[in-house]
């Protein structure tokens, strides 16, 4: 478990996730739509930021 989640909507740090996500993917915009989509049916609820965060953590580790 992360320190975000369930927390408030913060735009900056979703700003920050989702420019470090987009790098990781060699600025590759559908792709990282695609794979926030594909978090956010496999597990609903969750903040924004927890879903980038998922996704981060799961092409870096």
């Amino acid at each position: 478990m992360n320190i975000l989640q369930g927390s408030a909507y913060c735009p900056f740090i979703y700003r920050e996730l989702h420019s470090h996500l987009l790098t990781l993917l060699g600025e590759d915009t559908p792709r990282a739509n695609q794979l926030i989509e594909r978090e956010k049916k496999r597990n609903p609820g969750y903040s924004e930021t927890w879903y980038l965060e998922k996704v981060i953590n799961g092409i870096t580790e």
